[in-house]
Parts: structure tokens; sequence; C-alpha cells
């Protein structure tokens, strides 16, 4: 998951998919969920120097466990398919990923 944050600090978020697990609801940028964690940045949603965090993000949905690797950095430019806001309202599991991530930026 990755926690993108402008000068202002707010965080940049997008409108999930209509189909699939959280449909059509506000998240942060993730890769696919999958077993694997990916090798390299190729899915993220800016070019930036990542900071992983240490920890992971651990939820649990009603049909399946999902362990994450969090990662924050910085950006200020307008991203057409997202936009900046902040975390209230957003589903507990990216919630998790965005409060483990700011105290680290």
């Amino acid at each position: 998951m990755y926690v993108v944050v402008n000068n202002r600090e707010q965080i940049l978020l997008e409108r999930r998919q209509r189909n699939g697990l959280l449909g059509g609801m506000m998240g942060i940028p993730t890769t696919q969920w999958q077993q694997k964690y990916p090798k390299n940045h190729d899915q993220a949603p800016v070019k930036t120097a990542w900071k992983k965090i240490a920890k992971t993000t651990k939820h649990t949905f009603t049909h399946f466990h999902l362990e994450s690797r969090v990662f924050i950095g910085k950006h200020t430019k307008r991203i057409p398919q997202y936009h900046w806001g902040n975390s209230h309202g957003l589903p507990t599991v990216f919630k998790k990923a965005v409060n483990l991530a700011l105290p680290n930026l």
C-alpha cells in the first residue's frame, strides 16, 4: 500500500473499481493483492523516494486475511486519476496503513 503525502499534509486517494472487494469506495493506492510482495514499485501511483515502513498492516476480511507492506512518500503535483484528501471515512484496511505510515514521514 502506498501513502502519498503532499505539502498540505493531505494523502493521495483513489476511488476503487466498482466491482470487487471494497468496490466503489475511496482508498489509498495499492498494488494487486496477492500472496507475494512486488519486488519493485512498478505499480506505485507516482515516482518518488519511497520509504518502507518496518511493520506490516494486518486486516481480516470475512473470507481472507491480508498482510500488507506500507510505503510512504511525498509528492506535490496533481495526478489526474487521483485526488488529495484525508483518511476520514476510509475503510479500516486503509486507515491502518495511513496511521502506520504518517508518523514515519
